[in-house]
């Protein structure tokens, strides 16, 4: 079975569904977006913007808490070699275990790192596909602000 679809100049889509041995079967149905999935497509987009901002500004505290973590391994690794020098085995136990729990938090906030970079790269391509969608609904309604081709900017600019 081979489906053919066209978007026609008056809003309908038009449709021609063709089976092998039979005869073809024609439909049309409405294809314009009401105004209010425009708008909400709109709400989607903000929603998106605002989730990539809070993704990001996650992240870079994610990498500042991990900066410091490995400036306190550093630390704690320095205080080792002094302390085995000194030979005062309480004090490398103590650190010993000072450097378990400053790898611990490391590991920690890599891992809260890789999943906000995970929630950051879902977020852009949610954001992508409310893009197109809401040019989809632009264009099927006829929306002035529209390209139908989806070409650039007639001023030539970058939008976001």
């Amino acid at each position: 079975m081979k489906r053919v679809s066209q978007i026609g100049s008056f809003g309908l889509i038009v449709g021609l569904m063709l089976t092998a041995g039979s005869t073809p079967v024609v439909w049309a149905e409405d294809a314009s977006a009401p105004p209010s999935e425009i708008k909400q497509g709109r709400q989607e987009l903000r929603n998106d913007r605002q989730e990539i901002r809070k993704d990001r500004r996650e992240i870079r505290n994610d990498q500042k808490e991990i900066r410091s973590d490995k400036k306190d391994l550093r630390q704690d690794r320095q205080q080792i070699r002094q302390d085995i020098k000194s030979g005062d085995k309480d004090a490398v136990k103590a650190d010993r275990q000072e450097i378990r729990k400053d790898r611990t938090e490391l590991r920690q906030d890599r891992k809260e790192r890789h999943e906000d970079r995970k929630d950051l790269r879902q977020d852009r391509q949610d954001k992508r596909q409310d893009r197109r969608d809401l040019h989809k609904d632009r264009v099927s309604t006829g929306h002035p602000g529209a390209r139908p081709g989806g070409g650039a900017h007639p001023a030539g600019a970058k939008r976001r």
